[in-house]
């Protein structure tokens, strides 16, 4: 009898430091977890988490400790592990968590997001 023994890889999030800062002009802020954001109300922000894993990990994402999904201006793309608030308003300020887990482990990181003003005025 033959038995095959596959180890599990406990997730890993690749993260980044740094500040990003959305201003006028653009369209959409691209900020990979761990950087911390400033941006101007209205834009686009995408916000993505990169991650490995085996099995592949599943990523959750919660903003100010509550669970983010798919609803309204926010779209949670399970295939490039992306968070995306289609014009980020004042009340979406405050840290948002990435989570990846799988039957090996949980990792975590976060960024931290701060409006600075209003883009449409």
């Amino acid at each position: 009898m033959l038995f095959l023994i596959v180890a599990g890889e406990k997730p890993r999030i690749e993260t980044m430091t740094g500040r990003i800062i959305g201003l006028e002009g653009i369209e959409e802020a691209v900020v990979k977890i761990g950087q911390d954001l400033r941006v101007v109300e209205g834009l686009i922000v995408r916000l993505v988490c990169p991650v490995r894993g085996f099995p592949t990990p599943e990523v959750t994402w919660f903003l100010n400790d509550r669970p983010v999904k798919t609803s309204g201006r926010f779209l949670v793309d399970t295939r490039s592990n992306s968070l995306i608030v289609d014009g980020i308003q004042l009340q979406d300020a405050g840290q948002v968590l990435c989570t990846a887990s799988n039957s090996a482990g949980t990792a975590r990181a976060s960024t931290f997001i701060s409006i600075i003003g209003d883009y449409k005025s």
